[in-house]
């Protein structure tokens, strides 16, 4: 005799799987539930930062990327080349040259090479990039103040130091050498 099992009972059947298969991951993650609740809310302030960063791009078209690179050549005053813009964003090297070719159609950026070795590149403002990097550089700024504006000098010490080990393990994770882009960040802010 064959039986059926009707709506309620199948919905009971798969509601079990679920919670079996959650049980297990939470099992899997108890031993360092701290990193993944860290992980998880570092996520969401990168994307929530993100897109209230967008929305005071949004007026000038620029990406974060190609703001983060405007910025950076205003205040290395166009010593970077492609590599260290890389490093400073970070993103692969072929990015940005993608990402320079777009500036470079807006009259932002202009790549200049050595009269010494041809090979070798390097990026600067247009006046038109400097026009519009300045005229935003205090709308962000401005934004980076609110976000910010709860945390003490202490915390704000704390909380770079932090997420540079976490950047710093991601790299080494990645074969890549933190220090290049610590050299950057020191190079940038020295500037600022």
């Amino acid at each position: 005799m064959v039986t059926k099992i009707d709506a309620s009972k199948k919905r009971s059947i798969a509601v079990d799987k679920a919670d079996a298969k959650v049980a297990s991951f939470l099992q899997l993650i108890a031993p360092s539930r701290d990193k993944h609740k860290a992980a998880l809310i570092l996520g969401q302030t990168f994307y929530f930062y993100s897109k209230c960063f967008e929305k005071t791009l949004k007026p000038t078209q620029l990406t974060i990327s190609q703001f983060v690179t405007l910025w950076a050549l205003l205040f290395s005053q166009g010593r970077l080349t492609p590599t260290d813009i890389a490093r400073a964003l970070p993103i692969e090297t072929h990015s940005v040259s993608a990402m320079l070719d777009r500036l470079e159609e807006r009259k932002l950026v202009k790549r200049q090479r050595s009269r010494q070795d041809r090979r070798s590149v390097k990026v600067a403002l247009t006046a038109q990039g400097e026009q519009l990097i300045t005229e935003i550089f205090p709308k962000a700024v401005s934004l980076n103040e609110k976000l910010y504006q709860d945390l003490s000098s202490r915390q704000l010490q704390l909380l770079s130091n932090l997420a540079g080990k976490i950047r710093n393990a991601a790299l080494r994770r990645l074969g890549a050498n933190p220090v290049y882009s610590e050299v950057i960040l020191k190079k940038l802010l020295i500037q600022t």
